[in-house]
């Protein structure tokens, strides 16, 4: 059984649906935060670096900046920070087996889903974080 924490980690590829009105899942994405307005999303730190970098390829450096300015005066955004326990966690985690294409951040995401409820559209992350729960 999982215990669900006061936030959810919300993962890259929810973030960038959002971000991309031409995503096939941005829809679904503002569908998605408009029906959790007033509960309080996590977002690890390693995700955020992914989203700037992202962003800043896709759509410049302002657009990147306007990423961090948006979520470091959004209310509902917690950032979740790293630590050296958790890098040295995930590192372990990572190094320990083969994750058929999935990042380092894809594997810090399936080790914070042992407390944390994962906010994916990522169909490939959401298989691990389930097999991993099971």
């Amino acid at each position: 059984m999982r215990l669900r924490m006061e936030y959810d980690c919300f993962g890259f590829k929810r973030l960038d649906c959002l971000l991309n009105a031409d995503d096939s899942q941005h829809a679904r994405a503002e569908k998605f935060v408009k029906s959790i307005v007033g509960e309080l999303i996590g977002i690890p730190e390693y995700v955020i670096v992914e989203v700037c970098n992202v962003v800043a390829a896709k759509a410049g450096q302002s657009s990147a900046r306007a990423f961090l300015k948006a979520l470091s005066e959004n209310e509902y955004f917690s950032i979740l920070f790293s630590s050296v326990e958790f890098y040295h966690s995930v590192n372990s985690l990572f190094i320990e087996r083969e994750w058929s294409g999935l990042s380092f951040v894809d594997v810090a995401l399936i080790h914070l889903s042992k407390n944390h409820e994962i906010i994916t559209f990522d169909r490939k992350l959401q298989s691990f974080i389930r097999a991993r729960s099971e």
